[in-house]
């Protein structure tokens, strides 16, 4: 029997009022989605097995699509209502359209916020412009002041780092800015498909200064959110101390639980296949017709599917790293299965990093403390807006 679906990512539009200088795997190419596309997946959503559903929201900018996405949260909510269901929201935005009213809404629907934000000012805007060049720093910090008013009423809230590494290379001030404005979660990402090998020595000592500065924090017992960093001290926590380590052979759940849906309501492993050419041709069915038996390739897809470009188990990030993403695989190698080679460089070097983390906290109480707990937060980051 097939996994059943409970989540979908929908791509209500492709286009994006930024121009964004790292990869971004947005098309671009402006299509939007039909109250009638939004009202049919609303339905198909709801028919799926299972009482509890998460409906994202992604493009794009899909504040762009401000007015269809409001109609679709507030019409799935009332349905599921109607079913004894339940709906949760999402939205990845890079907040430089939101407003008090947009904030608002998305605080009465309980719709958890993704805010792509680099850092301060003078990092964010190295990449983060508009189309004309401009820097939009200005727009974001806004928007990072108004979604922390209603921290409380946005579940997950999250601000999203993309570390490009021949860019990025103060990662501690990037995360001591954005934890001390108050975000809950902080995810900083580095880009896959990014060459890490030529950022060199300044990427390793960018991630040696995080690290330090999560070392210095915890010490302070005030343990920073940050979730690319304390998923990993789960795995190794669990592995080291508690004896519980399993290794991480499944992919993500594009194709299983998760779909995307595109603008046109066509279904897809996930929502970055909706972007991209190459991705489409794996289409899976669309939200009038259902799934077609393809989906049944991704139902049991595992991390030994893969193509790695170096050898794991010589790798002293292997029993710790996070199988690959496929759709970043797929645009940038041409096979599902073979991982950029970036993938592999920034977790060696990461993992390493969270391993020092580890063994130089192992004396400490309130790091053992959080640890048993699970962590403040453990989450992986989304994709780049």
């Amino acid at each position: 029997m097939g996994i059943a679906v409970s989540n979908v990512v929908f791509d209500i539009t492709t286009g994006c009022n930024l121009a964004c200088k790292y990869p971004c795997f947005a098309y671009k190419d402006n299509r939007r989605a039909t109250q009638e596309v939004a009202d049919r997946l609303i339905d198909w959503l709801l028919d799926q097995p299972g009482d509890w559903k998460s409906l994202g929201f992604f493009g794009g900018e899909p504040l762009m699509h401000w007015k269809l996405m409001r109609w679709t949260m507030e019409e799935a909510r009332r349905r599921a209502q109607e079913r004894d269901q339940k709906i949760t929201f999402s939205v990845t935005t890079n907040g430089t359209m939101l407003t008090e009213d947009i904030v608002k809404t998305l605080a009465e629907n309980q719709c958890g916020v993704l805010l792509s934000i680099d850092g301060p000012p003078d990092i964010h805007d190295k990449m983060r412009v508009f189309v004309n060049g401009r820097g939009s720093s200005k727009q974001v910090m806004r928007a990072a002041e108004l979604l922390l008013k209603h921290v409380d009423e946005l579940p997950g809230l999250t601000a999203r780092v993309t570390w490009h590494p021949q860019v990025h290379q103060e990662g501690r001030r990037v995360a001591e800015f954005l934890v001390d404005m108050g975000f809950p979660d902080v995810a900083i990402c580095p880009v896959d498909e990014a060459d890490y090998e030529a950022a060199g020595e300044a990427y390793v000592q960018a991630e040696r200064e995080l690290a330090d500065w999560f070392i210095e924090r915890t010490l302070q017992g005030r343990m920073p959110p940050l979730s690319f960093t304390t998923r990993y001290l789960q795995s190794i926590y669990n592995h080291r101390v508690l004896n519980k380590w399993q290794a991480q052979t499944q992919t993500c759940g594009a194709g299983k639980g998760l779909l995307g849906a595109g603008p046109d309501g066509s279904l897809y492993p996930c929502h970055r296949f909706a972007e991209t050419p190459f991705l489409q041709r794996f289409k899976l069915g669309d939200v009038w017709t259902g799934l077609t038996p393809e989906r049944e390739k991704f139902q049991w897809l595992n991390i030994y599917q893969m193509e790695f470009p170096f050898d794991c188990a010589k790798c002293p990030a292997w029993p710790y790293c996070s199988p690959p993403c496929i759709g970043v695989n797929g645009d940038f190698t041409g096979s599902l299965f073979k991982t950029v080679r970036g993938h592999c460089v920034w977790h060696r070097i990461h993992v390493s990093e969270c391993i020092r983390i580890h063994e130089t906290l192992l004396d400490n109480d309130y790091y053992h403390e959080q640890a048993r707990q699970g962590f403040p937060i453990i989450k992986a980051g989304g994709d780049a807006t």
